[in-house]
């Protein structure tokens, strides 16, 4: 479902249905967010669909040139942290004794997952007021690169979530009491853990010039 779109404005709206959707949720069930940013029509909402394991997050997909998604969607289904890590059956976390440790110690957290209509279609200036309400509530974000590397583009698409950054202003009290290391005065991390994803993509050359090829950039 549609939960939030700008108007000519460059007002930023939060639909009814999703805002309703979201109140009925119990507040005993804190809500860990996962988002998904990238280029249009690049499969975003296929791979947060095959993430999220059976039943997917009910995220459209298509092949035709019109995006999917416009604005921001969120999906309407929410699994365990159990649930989530058991998508795939051959993680090392369900072996893990202190990650089934944790899992058990945090049950009652909820996965959300949250698809963002794909950056280049309008302005960078659009495209960073859409990302940073959902960056400021995702804790885990996914950039996802599809086919060969464009450098370029690639780095353009991500300062799109650093010119977010810039618009972001947390005040003395959330520095002291967020910063790293727990100590007064520490640089406080407004944003969630970014992971990028190069898939549908072909290289020659083993392993070693892969990696120095990407972290390269």
């Amino acid at each position: 479902m549609q939960w939030l779109r700008l108007d000519k404005q460059d007002k930023l709206l939060i639909q009814d249905g999703a805002k309703d959707h979201l109140s009925k949720m119990s507040p005993n069930n804190p809500l860990s967010v996962i988002a998904i940013f990238g280029a249009a029509r690049q499969g975003k909402s296929y791979l947060m669909n095959k993430l999220a394991g059976d039943g997917g997050c009910g995220f459209a997909v298509s092949n035709r040139q019109d995006p999917c998604t416009v604005g921001v969607d969120i999906a309407k289904n929410t699994k365990t942290l159990q649930e989530f890590c058991s998508v795939d059956p051959t993680s090392s976390l369900l072996k893990d004794r202190n990650a089934q440790a944790l899992m058990k110690q945090n049950s009652k957290i909820r996965v959300g997952f949250i698809d963002v209509e794909g950056q280049g279609d309008r302005d960078a200036a659009y495209d960073a007021r859409i990302a940073t309400s959902v960056l400021l509530v995702a804790k885990c974000v996914i950039f996802n690169w599809r086919d060969s590397l464009q450098k370029d583009k690639l780095l353009d698409m991500l300062g799109v979530m650093c010119r977010s950054a810039l618009s972001v202003k947390l005040n003395d009290e959330n520095d002291q009491n967020h910063g790293s290391g727990g100590g007064g005065g520490g640089f406080a991390k407004p944003f969630g853990h970014l992971h990028i994803v190069f898939r549908d993509w072909n290289y020659d050359g083993d392993k070693h010039s892969v990696e120095k090829q990407l972290l390269g950039i």
